[in-house]
């Protein structure tokens, strides 16, 4: 539900959004890959995979369906045909997502001029990579290298259920950069960071001053 004149653009999550491929990730994972997925950020929305029907449907509706307010602070999504509010630390338990303050700014190192884009090492000459072919690739066992695998596998959990783009999601080329020092990729995402706001419809997130 957006206001007129306010529907996002690119990420559109509730139409795009393809939660069965949770499943089918991790299905063509080894155990010990699965369990890796899990120690990440991104566990808690592989737990819905895990869980009843109604309550994994329920989970995503909270996350995907919410309301954009005025107020800057305050979060909500439609229930029963109602606006439920529901606060940044429901919000933290459910989606997994780093919801505090922003850690201190830290310069990020140049870029090598030299370097080669990582997507070459990743999939070679191929120019556009579906999701779906990723996971047969992963089911297949087509890499058997533990670290390739699990990039693979948390780019098509990204880009098939994070940030989805399309009605037949593909790996980004940006997104494949970034894995390549899997550790910072890994880190626990702010709430507040631009493509999540704009993925859940969240207003900016400040941290709340007690009065």
């Amino acid at each position: 539900m957006f206001a007129l004149g306010d529907e996002p653009v690119g990420v559109r999550v509730t139409p795009y959004h393809k939660p069965t491929c949770i499943r089918k990730i991790l299905n063509a994972l080894e155990p010990d890959e699965a369990q890796t997925i899990r120690e990440t950020q991104f566990g808690k929305l592989v737990e819905i995979a895990d869980k009843p029907s109604f309550s994994g449907r329920f989970g995503r509706f909270l996350l995907s369906r919410q309301l954009k307010v005025a107020k800057k602070h305050e979060v909500r999504f439609p229930f029963a045909g109602k606006p439920v509010r529901f606060s940044l630390r429901e919000f933290a338990l459910v989606s997994g997502l780093n919801c505090r303050s922003y850690p201190p700014h830290s310069k990020k190192k140049s870029k090598n001029i030299s370097e080669k884009p990582y997507w070459g090492e990743l999939f070679g000459s191929m120019t556009e990579v579906p999701v779906s072919y990723v996971i047969t690739m992963l089911k297949k066992k087509t890499v058997s290298d533990k670290d390739t695998r699990i990039k693979y596998a948390l780019l098509a959990l990204l880009c098939a259920v994070i940030l989805p783009t399309s009605h037949n999601p593909r790996i980004l080329p940006q997104h494949a950069e970034k894995i390549k020092y899997m550790d910072e990729f890994i880190l626990p995402q702010h709430v507040s960071d631009k493509d999540t706001r704009i993925k859940f419809q969240l207003p900016t997130i400040v941290r709340l001053k007690k009065s």
